[in-house]
């Protein structure tokens, strides 16, 4: 009976979730090793998405280059950057997460190994959270902002119905946020790398057509994967082209998004508000001068974070190693030359 090592290097496991794995198979035998990085040294992965331009690794203990010689499966969030390397004998790697930027800051990403993530398993939170930004924006930011000046006055707020959202990037997160605009009476329309109809969304387009679609977008939703060809995508031409007085909602990637520029739209009134989870470089220290923009919402990349949040990704991976040891097709397969 020849032995499935699997490799955890993602927090410490629970009595109850190692034996969860194990009996899954008799063959599978469980490491766990941790792997962490600090959140600085993983944004910075993100941003330079190579080897080549990321900052030098720490050292790899011995004790996971041990773990990473002899496994055949890896559930993980970051990685080292010569995996590969250290992991001949590695044929699928499961991420806790949706994105998968810092493996493409990797040596795995040559179609040698089958990489797998967890982009289902947000989309529910991650709705909830967009809504619930789309809905402040609309209906209580300006009585909040009233409240700040210690001002009593009736007035109205805006009404989403009739308004358009645009939803760039309609993978499961992005239809999670699009599936719930007919309740409100919004009209959809979406970006997609490869245009395709797409239930409940009125027009889908391509990259191409991306600032076509902004034109006619109210609210503006970024759930898309932070790859080579989306580094930097949002810039100063993406705003130009946005509805005077729209609103802007990130929660992909901030590298996708060039500050300085959300910056400029928000103080020529191109925006009315941005909400941005996730920023290019994070964490952002108290002395940012981010924090005093107006208009400029912050949150610590947190959109997806719920109580089950870990639960989640691990009842993933749980799912997909019973489909590994049948044989079975593997759910969330990467394409790792797209990057998603």
């Amino acid at each position: 009976m020849q032995t499935i090592n699997v490799l955890v290097a993602r927090g410490a496991l629970s009595k109850a979730d190692l034996d969860k794995l194990q009996a899954i198979d008799p063959r599978i035998r469980v490491r766990n090793v941790p792997y962490d990085i600090p959140w600085s040294e993983h944004s910075a992965r993100q941003r330079a998405l190579s080897v080549e331009k990321c900052p030098p690794e720490p050292p790899v203990s011995s004790e996971l280059r041990q773990a990473l010689a002899e496994a055949e499966v890896m559930y993980c969030f970051d990685i080292p950057l010569h995996t590969r390397a250290l992991a001949p004998r590695l044929k699928w790697v499961q991420q806790q997460g949706a994105g998968i930027e810092t493996l493409l800051c990797s040596d795995l990403m040559d179609g040698s190994v089958i990489v797998t993530n967890n982009r289902a398993g947000k989309s529910y939170p991650i709705g909830d959270f967009v809504w619930g930004g789309i809905l402040y924006f609309a209906k209580l930011k300006g009585f909040f902002d009233m409240a700040k000046q210690r001002k009593w006055s009736l007035s109205s707020n805006q009404d989403v119905r009739g308004k358009t959202l645009g939803v760039v990037g309609l993978g499961a997160i992005g239809m999670e946020v699009a599936k719930r605009a007919p309740t409100f009476g919004m009209r959809v329309v979406g970006m997609k790398f490869r245009p395709a109809m797409v239930p409940g969304v009125d027009r889908v387009y391509g990259p191409k057509e991306l600032n076509q679609m902004l034109a006619e977008s109210d609210f503006v939703v970024l759930t898309l994967p932070l790859t080579h060809a989306t580094l930097g995508m949002f810039n100063r031409p993406q705003f130009e082209a946005m509805k005077p007085g729209s609103y802007l909602i990130n929660v992909a990637r901030g590298a996708i998004v060039d500050t300085i520029a959300v910056v400029w739209a928000l103080n020529e009134g191109r925006l009315a508000g941005a909400l941005l989870d996730v920023q290019a470089e994070e964490p952002v220290l108290p002395d940012s001068p981010l924090w005093d923009v107006p208009n400029l919402y912050l949150t610590p990349h947190s959109s997806g974070a719920v109580p089950n949040k870990a639960t989640s990704s691990f009842d993933t991976f749980v799912d997909n190693l019973c489909r590994y040891v049948k044989g079975e097709p593997l759910k969330n397969v990467i394409d790792t030359k797209l990057g998603f």
